[in-house]
């Protein structure tokens, strides 16, 4: 992730407005109730529902889901972070989890290494982003897999995928590799501990949501330790409400992405039609947990949203449309983060198949998009500053802080 600067005055708060204390309701919250919680949620990885793909896949007979995960917890990197927002980065840093995996997989995506269910393996970017690009090829087919196992209903039986299946729903992982970044909850709940250790304002889950289970129950066996910080949920926005409200009581801070108003975009670049209205869905769930933004005395987020939007090249309308849907719902009650660090990434480049993308965005197009908020009355935000496109930013997948 790229760092974040309050370059206009319209896109700063006061001082009043960030360093009110607020306490983190999630220490309040009885060890009764973690119980009931993560006794829930282990029961559902047999046919898992958990994000709005809906595979229905038996994740713990070693089946993947959409996401290319099985039951198992895989950790990519675990370290400080000070790249995101400043009230999540502050001073000190963000402790940032980044895992394996992703039930979107858009194609553009620039944590490409991981998102991807090969991570660990021998397998290059290269080809990865290849498996990325088939799926969206075959994005009729998948749209109509998530038609036909609506949430709440059992899916059909899962089949067995081959290398060229639009998707990985019902293959076996066989990956032995993938091993070297498997860890127990109880590791989780340690490394949550250390980055405590170390400093960090917050913990902050990168691409979580299949994973929330595992999650669940190590903020319970941390908290039993005396763990004691914010948790940040840092997500796609492609979520189901009712996985939302498992994280009742466990999530502070909301960091969601919202990346498309047009579900012809949404179905072109993440194979997902349905995402703007799964995304806004999801988004009122998160606020009916957290509401509006608060913060501690040193201005670091303790409760709230940052609505994340990633502007794509000459795609205006669309980001326009996005900031539009968010402020009229919300007004300034949650953050948004406006971004321009889009980077073809180079292995996407070498395909070409989507040319619209093979470029960054212009300073035009930006200004133009932070003009049109500050027009329609947005001053709770940040946006980026120049210098910010480039693929050194993505930070080294190399199992760092994971043991």
């Amino acid at each position: 992730m790229i760092k974040i600067t309050d370059k206009k005055d319209m896109f700063r708060r006061t001082t009043s407005e960030t360093q009110h204390e607020a306490k983190c309701e999630n220490l309040k919250v009885s060890l009764r109730d973690l119980d009931s919680k993560a006794s829930t949620a282990n029961k559902a990885l047999a046919n898992c529902m958990l994000c709005p793909r809906c595979c229905g896949v038996n994740r713990l007979k070693g089946q993947l889901g959409h996401c290319g995960s099985d039951a198992r917890l895989r950790v990519a990197r675990a370290a400080l972070h000070h790249w995101e927002e400043p009230p999540i980065s502050g001073w000190r840093g963000s402790g940032t989890i980044f895992f394996v995996g992703c039930p979107l997989h858009c194609v553009y995506c620039q944590n490409i290494q991981i998102s991807a269910s090969d991570f660990g393996s021998q397998k290059s970017t290269a080809v990865v982003s290849e498996t990325n690009l088939h799926m969206v090829a075959h994005c009729d087919d998948l749209d109509s897999q998530v038609a036909l196992t609506a949430c709440g209903s059992p899916s059909s039986k899962a089949t067995t995928a081959t290398s060229s299946s639009p998707n990985l729903q019902g293959t076996m992982l066989t990956h032995e590799s993938h091993d070297a970044h498997v860890i127990s909850e109880q590791q989780l709940a340690n490394i949550f501990l250390n980055l405590e250790k170390q400093g960090a304002h917050n913990i902050n889950l990168v691409t979580p949501t299949h994973y929330l289970y595992s999650i669940i129950a190590a903020i319970k066996l941390a908290r039993l330790e005396g763990f004691n910080l914010p948790i940040v949920y840092n997500t796609s926005g492609y979520e189901r409400p009712e996985s939302i409200a498992l994280l009742t009581n466990f999530v502070d801070v909301f960091l969601t992405d919202f990346k498309y108003a047009s579900a012809a975009l949404a179905k072109r670049y993440s194979c997902a039609s349905d995402y703007p209205e799964v995304a806004f869905a999801a988004l009122q769930a998160m606020y009916a947990q957290t509401g509006a933004c608060t913060f501690n005395s040193d201005g670091i987020m303790t409760k709230g949203i940052i609505v994340r939007h990633l502007m794509l090249p000459g795609q205006l309308q669309d980001s326009k449309a996005v900031i539009k849907k968010v402020f009229q719902e919300f007004d300034n009650n949650v953050c948004l983060s406006l971004m321009n660090q889009y980077t073809p990434m180079p292995q996407f480049l070498q395909k070409n198949r989507f040319p619209e993308l093979c470029r960054t965005v212009s300073e035009y197009e930006y200004d133009e998009l932070i003009e049109y908020a500050l027009d329609l009355g947005v001053s709770n935000s940040f946006m980026q500053e120049e210098g910010t496109v480039d693929a050194s930013f993505v930070p080294a997948f190399d199992g760092t802080g994971v043991y």
